[in-house]
């Protein structure tokens, strides 16, 4: 086989893996995010908890995504929050109208 066709199946293959979003990275797992200011921070936890933090309070809930759709779930409240191609996170006006990655 040439190395040019072996280099077509590669990036082929490498297409193929990246069709899924939350395969090539754009997942929120691990990543932390905060507003503007800094007064609002969100960690993703590999484990499907986030700890939202607003100054010295933090707050423990779950989240699920479903590729650019991050939904988060505390007590009786859901937040849903859009990843940008930027890899900033969309929410509603307000503290989550826009948060940027920052690990």
């Amino acid at each position: 086989m040439s190395v040019n066709r072996r280099g077509a199946i590669a990036a082929a293959a490498v297409a193929v893996v990246c069709s899924g979003v939350v395969a090539c990275g754009n997942s929120v797992k691990g990543r932390t995010y905060k507003s503007d200011a800094a007064v609002f921070v969100i960690t993703f936890q590999p484990d499907g908890k986030v700890v939202e933090t607003m100054g010295l309070n933090s707050t423990n809930c779950t989240y699920m995504q479903d590729k650019q759709t991050i939904t988060i779930f505390c007590g009786d409240l859901t937040t849903t929050l859009l990843l940008n191609p930027d890899g900033s996170l969309s929410g509603p006006p307000g503290m989550m109208a826009k948060l940027t990655r920052i690990k």
